[in-house]
């Protein structure tokens, strides 16, 4: 079967961020091998800041036929041969799915975080990992927590968007293939929480990213954080080993511990912050770098600044959480230090001085391995492929 036809669906956040740049790498990616894509958006910066806004858009997180409205119509225009559903939260909602199943289009959603069986989509609270919603039909600990956005209103939202769709049986009926777009250790979560979604119809497929280019060497005398400065991206534990060790340390980013990191400025001079950097800027900062420090201490699902740094030919030292050791094999492209533990980051920092220049070649062989676009689109190919045949079987049941 040849699928020339695809619709994208995706709701986009109100600050550009990676599930905006997957979708519209996948667009490019899709249309550069000659295959007609159509895009329909919607857009998180229509939501007001007003409780009625944000109430209303809660409601429509549950259930919004306008978006089912919008959905049928391209359908009868458009006559795809997949629908493929990126972000859906909260504009577009999970009527979509239903309204494709009723009129016979095969429909393929990506799951880029834990956003279904945990209201603030990171199994983080409070500075640790939190698994209390996952295995609950109709979990209230978010609502209690007040984990989406501070708002026990809002959690409440969200909490009911997935408890009624698992009711109604849409996650496991009218969905043909989830593409779980994260590492084998975060789709388990997925597949084994209460949502109990078919494990046949659940595939777990890497991110990608486009070829930088390769850093020379010798690399120059820093290593580098980019993201955002957070507590579950382990900004404190960085900022303790860097104290304690006095490796030089470049930091470029935004977020709620930026005043941490200039504080911490003050008390180094080995330690400097750049600021925010443009995508282009910190390629840039990556390709001169030793080495990418990623400390965080959540569940990330398969974080696209990862990629970025591999593609670079640049080795990684991040934490031991079970999805990162996934992607970085010890020693060969990268270091793994124990997750919130400054003195082990510490050391890992003074280890890797000591370490061959392979490791620049290796980190690269990763990415051409396992996250370049050719493989990617084999990848994606197969799954819309996989989607249409398992459609075409449930009609002819």
């Amino acid at each position: 079967m040849t699928i020339s036809r695809i619709l994208q669906l995706h709701n986009r956040y109100r600050h550009f961020g990676g599930e905006d740049i997957i979708c519209q790498s996948e667009h490019e990616l899709l249309t550069g091998h000659g295959h007609e894509v159509k895009q329909v958006f919607f857009d998180n910066r229509t939501i007001g800041e007003s409780w009625s806004s944000k109430w209303e858009a809660g409601l429509r997180a549950i259930h919004n036929p306008e978006a089912a409205h919008v959905l049928a119509r391209e359908l009868k225009d458009f006559r795809p041969d997949v629908v493929h559903v990126h972000n859906f939260f909260p504009l577009i909602s999970p009527a979509v799915f239903r309204a494709a199943k009723s009129m016979g289009i095969p429909v393929v959603a990506t799951i880029n975080n834990y956003r279904l069986i945990c209201c603030k989509a990171t199994l983080f609270r409070d500075n640790h990992i939190c698994e209390k919603c996952t295995q609950s039909f109709l979990p209230v600990s978010g609502i209690r927590y007040r984990c989406y956005h501070d708002s026990a209103i809002q959690s409440a939202a969200v909490t009911l968007m997935s408890s009624w769709h698992k009711a109604i049986g849409t996650w496991r009926q009218s969905v043909d293939r989830y593409i779980l777009a994260m590492t084998n250790f975060g789709a388990q979560k997925i597949i084994q929480s209460s949502l109990k979604l078919p494990a046949e119809k659940c595939v777990v497929k890497p991110n990608f990213v486009r070829d930088p280019g390769v850093g020379d060497l010798p690399r120059d005398d820093y290593f580098l954080f980019f993201g955002r400065l957070s507590l579950e991206k382990g900004i404190n534990t960085l900022l303790q080993a860097q104290a304690q060790a006095q490796f030089p340390l470049l930091i470029a980013g935004d977020g709620p511990l930026k005043p941490s990191v200039l504080n911490a400025c003050q008390q180094s001079s080995r330690l400097r912050y750049v600021g925010f950097q443009t995508n282009d800027q910190v390629k840039v900062l990556i390709k001169r770098a030793k080495a990418v420090i990623f400390p965080s201490v959540w569940y990330e699902g398969m974080p696209l600044a990862l990629l970025e740094t591999l593609a670079c030919g640049t080795p990684v030292i991040i934490s031991d959480l079970q999805p990162f050791q996934e992607l970085i094999t010890d020693h060969v492209d990268g270091l793994i230090f124990r997750t919130g533990d400054a003195d082990d980051l510490a050391k890992k920092i003074a280890e890797f001085e000591r370490l061959p220049p392979q490791i620049y070649q290796n980190a690269r062989e990763t990415y051409l391995t396992h996250y370049t676009p050719q493989r990617n689109y084999e990848l994606l190919i197969n799954i819309y492929r996989d989607a249409f045949n398992a459609h075409g079987k449930k009609k002819c049941a």
